[in-house]
């Protein structure tokens, strides 16, 4: 959560701290808790130690994707889903196969991905 709270700060957002405190209030209803083991799920090697919370969220809540803009995440996605088996997905992608109802073939995710996201 202290991840996602920083990022909505990022200047390419350009959100007010009042604007932050809304999305977050229209987001947390959505929001499942998961409880991550000690230690944590493995994952891929990762350079970036404030991503690794949620690649251990989306193996521990078993996510059928992470969505993420972050370039170093989506170099690592094939390496991730081999270990992990949870795609990471740009947000192109995500909102390709949740919108518009392509085949998760189409989109080089996993069978039914994009059926199982709408459920």
């Amino acid at each position: 959560m202290q991840e996602l709270v920083r990022v909505l700060a990022y200047p390419k957002f350009d959100l007010s701290k009042p604007e932050q405190d809304e999305l977050l209030a229209d987001y947390l209803p959505y929001v499942e808790a998961v409880r991550i083991a000690h230690p944590p799920p493995t994952v891929p090697p990762y350079r970036d130690p404030s991503d690794l919370p949620f690649m251990h969220l989306a193996v521990a809540g078993k996510a059928r994707a992470l969505v993420s803009g972050d370039r170093d995440l989506l170099a690592i996605a094939a390496e991730f889903e081999r270990a992990c088996a949870c795609p990471i997905v740009s947000i192109d992608v995500f909102c390709h196969a949740f919108c518009s109802g392509s085949s998760s073939k189409d989109l080089g995710m996993p069978e039914g991905w994009s059926q199982a996201v709408r459920a």
